[in-house]
């Protein structure tokens, strides 16, 4: 296959050999008719660069060596981008390519989405064009030159291959760019500067930077359309997550998001162009599939564990169905482990929660199922039957790092966890709440409820609280008040207080304020003055954990058994 530097030379034997015979006979001359020595070419064209380019050099690179020779026809650009070139040749149809060159007024971007033109080292860019393209000169026409040159280098393609190749090169730019006409590479300048043009060649750019940093090789029929398939299969969730960062696409694609990241990582992989992840602190679809698992699977059960990091007095551990878990709590250097296990008999009560939406209870049953939504390292879903969103920030850890060595150092030596054998990864997970969420059971018949005692709740004192929940004489030695504190046979003390709820009614909350009891088993109840009666009610508080204090690792479901075996291991010791 010739390069494209022997192409005038190919076409111009052609042309002088297919002029006749071989005849040894000398031809008959016509007197009268010139002998034809040379022959007139003009190229009238445009050169847009995301908007017009004017006082660019516009040339017929005849040779194709990049460069407007001084033996080469040139021009220069006028306002509106135009140019337009006349030269002789003793070829008729010589063949070229097109070069525009200018030296940019802004400087050029170091960001992660910058031009793939041509930069030269005087500070001036490139711009190419093929013959065929008919004086059009632009970022496309651009791209189109750079991906027929990378093939053409390739000496073991076919020529069929090469075509093929091309036509799907084009056809994605094409559909990417939301283009039309009979060649519609041929940027016109109200195109090539339009807003949706622009973000899109942005995009484009930022894929490229990402692509061409693949260490696994690729053939030259990959590798000339790999960025372009990336792009056709990512740019509408691009999109969308610039729209949702209210950033311009220039400064979103700049910062280099996670989410982003996460996006092309993905695509690439399931494209096969690479195995592994581009940034190794980001989740795959393997990394989501284990935090689904662990913590969003009524299948799998939840397989998580959490510890407090300041006071670190408390592990817990979630190793199967959701009520199947182990509590262990450190005081005065005795390690005490308590075991729970799901109550067969007692079954899952169908609850319903406060809609705020829809300014309605909704059951388990009813609820509309959301499916959850990923962004980088984040996990996005709803509280069930709510529109409360919860955010899942998940970091994954490395346990051959020294972050992961100096979060187990910060846990209690008593729960011995540097003595486990921990996968090689971990997945340390952020919960956000923004809402409060309340629930009831769904069924009559399992709720509990008690009489208003007042006629509002605003009317309650602590000796009504304490007779209308703890069945206890208000009149009776056997417990104190202070205040909205109580404490019952000068053992257990609570306090309560009044709080807001979703649906807009009030609760009460009781909880036991004993500084002696570990802050594991301190629950709060919480009952719904409702308009008829008092009903006991979850309410879930809106979440966002602080990470210095507290932490929550999710991990493979067959780590389960190992740390069942370990902290049960710590019991028989103490």
């Amino acid at each position: 296959m010739p390069k494209l530097t022997q192409i005038s030379l190919i076409i111009s034997t052609i042309l002088l050999t297919a002029c006749g015979g071989s005849d040894s006979s000398t031809p008959e001359v016509d007197d009268q008719l010139p002998v034809e020595t040379g022959f007139s070419h003009q190229v009238i064209g445009t050169v847009v660069d995301l908007g017009v380019v004017a006082g660019a050099e516009a040339c017929i690179d005849l040779n194709m060596n990049l460069t407007c020779d001084d033996s080469e026809p040139t021009s220069t650009t006028d306002q509106d981008g135009g140019f337009q070139i006349d030269w002789e040749s003793e070829t008729e149809s010589p063949a070229f390519n097109l070069l525009a060159t200018w030296v940019p007024v802004a400087p050029q971007s170091t960001s992660k989405w910058q031009p793939r033109r041509i930069n030269n080292p005087d500070g001036s860019v490139t711009l190419q064009s093929l013959q065929e393209n008919n004086g059009f000169i632009n970022n496309l026409t651009d791209m189109q030159v750079q991906a027929y040159q990378r093939l053409a280098e390739d000496d073991d393609l076919s020529e069929a291959q090469r075509i093929v190749a091309m036509a799907e090169f084009k056809r994605l730019l094409v559909e990417t760019y939301g283009l039309t006409g009979e060649n519609p590479i041929r940027l016109d300048a109200a195109t090539a500067s339009s807003e949706q043009f622009i973000q899109t060649y942005q995009v484009h750019q930022y894929l490229a930077a990402q692509v061409d940093a693949i260490e696994e090789p690729m053939s030259t029929l990959e590798a000339v359309v790999a960025v372009e398939r990336v792009l056709a299969a990512t740019l509408s969730q691009i999109n969308m997550l610039i729209e949702q960062s209210g950033q311009s696409a220039s400064e979103y694609l700049a910062s280099a998001p996670a989410a982003l990241t996460t996006v092309v990582e993905q695509q690439v992989i399931a494209l096969g162009y690479k195995e592994q992840p581009i940034d190794e602190s980001l989740m795959t679809a393997t990394d989501w599939q284990v935090i689904n698992e662990g913590i969003l699977s009524s299948e799998s059960g939840n397989h998580a564990l959490s510890f407090t990091l300041n006071p670190n007095d408390i592990v817990y551990l979630n190793y199967g169905a959701i009520d199947e878990s182990i509590v262990g709590f450190e005081i005065n250097d005795m390690v005490t482990i308590i075991e729970t296990s799901p109550d067969v008999d007692e079954g899952i009560i169908p609850m319903s929660c406060w809609n705020v939406d829809k300014a309605q209870w909704v059951s388990s049953e009813d609820a509309e199922a959301v499916e959850p939504s990923y962004s980088g390292n984040t996990l996005t879903t709803v509280y069930e039957g709510t529109s409360t969103e919860i955010y899942m920030q998940v970091t994954k850890l490395d346990t051959q790092t020294d972050a992961w060595q100096s979060l187990i150092g910060a846990t209690n030596s008593a729960f011995k966890l540097a003595d486990i054998t921990w996968p090689r990864t971990m997945y340390r997970l952020n919960v956000e709440m923004e809402d409060d969420v309340i629930c009831r059971p769904s069924n009559e018949n399992d709720q509990f409820t008690w009489d208003h005692p007042v006629a509002s709740p605003d009317n309650l004192d602590t000796h009504l609280i304490v007779k209308t929940f703890f069945n206890y004489d208000f009149e009776a030695d056997d417990f104190s008040v202070d205040g909205n504190e109580f404490t019952i046979s000068e053992q257990d003390t609570y306090r309560w207080q009044l709080v807001d709820t979703p649906n807009g009614q009030k609760a009460i909350e009781i909880v036991n304020s004993d500084e002696n009891v570990p802050s594991i088993f301190i629950d709060a109840d919480y009952y719904l003055w409702d308009e008829n009666f008092i009903i006991e009610v979850e309410l879930e508080s809106k979440i966002q954990i602080n990470q210095d204090s507290y932490a929550m690792l999710i991990f493979e479901q067959s780590m389960d058994e190992v740390l069942y075996d370990h902290f049960m291991g710590l019991k028989t010791e103490n």
